[in-house]
C-alpha cells in the first residue's frame, strides 16, 4: 500500500518536509477549530487568525528543535504531537497576545534549563531566569510560582549563595526597570495591559464543552513524564531526561495548580498546560517501537478529535 506508514515516515526525523507538513497540519487544525467553534460558519478573518496561531506554534517548534546547544530538544515527533494535541485541546476562550507573550518567555526559560549549568556560567543563567520570571510575575503575580523552578539549577551547584545572589539581582533590576517604564507610560507602577495585548487572536466564543478529554491528555502526559524518568534511571540509551524535561514537568504541574485554584487571568483555563502536555505526549509517541501502532494511534486520535470538536460545538446537535 502506498499509504502504509506514511505518517510515521514523514515524522521519523527532522527535515524541511516534516516542518512543512507540520505547519499545514497545524493550520488545518486551527481552521477546523475556528470553523466549528463558530457553529460551522465561515466568518471574516478566519484564515488570518488561523494563520497567526499556526505561524506562532511552528516558530516555537522550529526554534526548539533547531537549537543545538540545549539538551532538551523538540524532535520530529513533536511536529506531529502539537497539531494532534491542538485538535483535542479544550479552548474555552480565545488566546490573546499577552498569553502568547507569556508562553514565549517560558519557552526561553526552557532553553536556559536545558543547558548543563553545572559546568558553565550558572550565575548568568540564574540572572536571566530572574529577569524572565520577574517579567511574567509583573504581568500575572501568580506566575511567581515559577521562581521555585530555579531550585532545579541551584541545588546542583556548589556555590549556591552566589547563584541566589545572581537571581535576586536579576529580579531587582528587572522589577525596577518595569516599574519605571510602566509609570512613565501609565502614571502607575502596577502593570495595566494595553488593549491590544488583550485582543483575542481566535474567535472569542465561550464554549459550554467538557474538559474531560483534555484532562485525560494531561494525565497521559504525567504518566509519560514519570515513565520517561523511570526509563532514564534504568540507563536507556534512547531516552534523555535532563533539566529541560524537569522544567517541563514543573510547568505541567503548575498548569494543573493554576486550573485547580483558578489562578489564570481571563479565559483559557488550560492554555498553560498545552506546550508541556504536547511535549510529553510526543516523547511517549517516540517510545512506541512498531510503526503500525503509531500510525493507527494517530489516525484514531485525529478521527476522535474531529468528531469530538463537531459534537462539542453543537455542529452535530443544535
Amino acid at each position: 500500500m502506498i499509504y502504509k506508514f506514511m505518517i510515521t515516515k514523514i515524522f521519523k526525523r527532522l527535515s524541511i518536509f516534516s516542518y512543512i507538513v507540520s505547519f499545514f497540519l497545524t493550520l488545518a487544525v486551527n481552521l477546523f477549530d475556528l470553523y466549528s467553534r463558530n457553529a460551522a460558519e465561515i466568518y471574516p478573518g478566519l484564515f488570518q487568525r488561523a494563520l497567526t496561531i499556526s505561524s506562532g506554534l511552528i516558530i516555537i517548534m522550529v526554534s526548539l528543535s533547531a537549537t543545538k546547544k540545549i539538551n532538551t530538544k523538540f524532535g520530529a515527533e513533536h511536529l506531529l504531537s502539537f497539531p494532534v494535541c491542538l485538535l483535542l485541546f479544550y479552548q474555552n476562550a480565545g488566546l490573546n497576545y499577552q498569553k502568547f507573550f507569556l508562553g514565549i518567555i517560558l519557552v526561553i526559560a526552557l532553553n536556559i534549563f536545558s543547558k548543563d549549568w553545572s559546568k558553565g556560567n550558572s550565575n548568568k543563567a540564574l540572572f536571566s531566569l530572574g529577569c524572565l520570571f520577574t517579567i511574567t510575575s509583573f504581568i500575572n503575580s501568580y506566575f511567581s510560582i515559577f521562581f521555585i523552578s530555579t531550585l532545579l539549577i541551584i541545588i546542583r551547584l556548589n556555590n549556591k549563595r552566589s547563584a541566589i545572589f545572581s537571581l535576586l539581582i536579576g529580579v531587582f533590576m528587572t522589577l525596577q526597570s518595569l516599574a519605571i517604564v510602566t509609570y512613565l507610560l501609565t502614571g502607575k507602577f502596577l502593570y495595566a495591559p494595553p488593549a491590544k495585548f488583550l485582543e483575542s487572536i481566535p474567535l472569542n466564543r465561550i464554549i459550554n464543552g467538557t474538559e474531560l478529554v483534555w484532562i485525560i491528555m494531561v494525565i497521559l502526559a504525567f504518566i509519560s513524564a514519570f515513565y520517561l524518568k523511570r526509563v532514564k534511571r534504568r540507563g536507556s540509551h534512547f531516552i534523555r531526561f535532563e533539566g529541560g524535561d524537569n522544567f517541563m514537568l514543573f510547568w505541567l504541574v503548575t498548569s494543573v495548580v493554576f486550573r485547580i485554584f483558578n489562578l489564570y487571568v481571563g479565559g483559557g483555563i488550560w492554555l498553560l498546560s498545552f506546550i508541556p502536555t504536547a511535549f510529553f505526549i510526543g516523547k511517549a509517541y517516540k517510545t512506541i517501537k512498531k510503526d503500525a501502532i503509531k500510525e493507527v494511534l494517530v489516525l484514531l486520535l485525529v478521527c476522535f478529535g474531529i468528531v469530538f470538536k463537531l459534537y462539542e460545538n453543537g455542529v452535530f446537535i443544535n
